[in-house]
């Protein structure tokens, strides 16, 4: 379907910029490298001149508490303490355009797991308008579903890349997508719009940069555990039966909890172990 022929060409032209920017915007997530924590770097304290003052005995004690506070950090991310992984994934998280949270991290039978959460808009955010030829046109439904299928696997993809990078002893990543209808949630806050349309577990194996490079996103959702559900058109539907009871009380969990502070998720629920359903 075309769009309004009244537009002016510069509209229409910039129409479809605005659409491509939002498009490249949706499905480049995934290619941004996140920074791995890593150990800190013991300061140097010996005496030294830093613009024309030496270095005071204050300055090197301050120097020395702060790498001896970050050194105590790094010592609970290798032993993967529960509290202080959810805590430096979630402040990574801090700056996504989705919602997203660590809501559980431990380990289980010998795995090092985080489990994340994923608020993602409905279908609507890929109603975005397409060139075709000299024309400009709304996308037909195949290319609208297309469209989201690319947008959210990249989303997913990332938000794994980005926890695995924070938590630098978890070997895998229990991830579970949420939608909210893009209009009535963003005016109302209903959280009971909140639903399950993905869930998956990833290892830090999955998203080696060879894959990532040369297999199409859409296909790397196809992960361990992979719970989702879709029409015949490819569409995504709600998990219904399909969702776990641990999804399940996750999402009970979020409709009675979660708040939205500082433009994200903060949430604390419970576990959710890579493997079980």
């Amino acid at each position: 379907m075309l769009l309004d022929a009244s537009l002016a060409k510069s509209e229409r032209d910039r129409l479809v910029r605005d659409s491509e920017r939002a498009e490249d915007a949706l499905t480049s997530l995934h290619r941004k490298k996140f920074p791995v924590e890593s150990k800190p770097e013991e300061p140097e304290i010996k005496r030294e001149w830093q613009r024309g003052w030496i270095v005071t005995n204050k300055t090197r004690v301050g120097q020395q508490s702060a790498y001896e506070s970050a050194f105590a950090r790094w010592r609970r991310l290798q032993a993967h303490d529960p509290e202080e992984v959810i805590r430096t994934v979630d402040a990574a998280f801090a700056d996504n355009v989705s919602h997203s949270a660590c809501v559980d991290a431990g380990t289980d039978g010998g795995i090092n797991y985080v489990t994340l959460v994923v608020h993602f808009p409905g279908e609507e955010v890929a109603h975005l308008a397409i060139a075709d030829g000299g024309k400009v046109r709304k996308r037909s439904k195949s290319e609208v579903i297309d469209l989201y299928r690319r947008a959210l696997a990249s989303t997913i993809i990332a938000t794994v890349k980005e926890a695995l990078s924070s938590a630098p002893v978890a070997t895998h990543a229990k991830i579970v997508v949420f939608s909210y209808p893009l209009t009535g949630f963003l005016k109302t806050r209903q959280q009971s719009e909140l639903t399950p349309i993905y869930a998956a577990t990833f290892d830090r194996g999955t998203l080696t940069k060879n894959r990532l490079k040369h297999t199409p996103v859409a296909e790397i959702m196809a992960a361990d555990d992979l719970l989702v559900a879709t029409d015949r058109f490819g569409r995504f539907k709600p998990l219904g039966d399909r969702a776990s009871d641990d999804i399940r009380l996750l999402a009970a969990t979020l409709v009675a909890t979660h708040t939205h502070a500082a433009g994200r998720l903060q949430v604390r629920a419970g576990t959710i172990p890579p493997g079980r359903k």
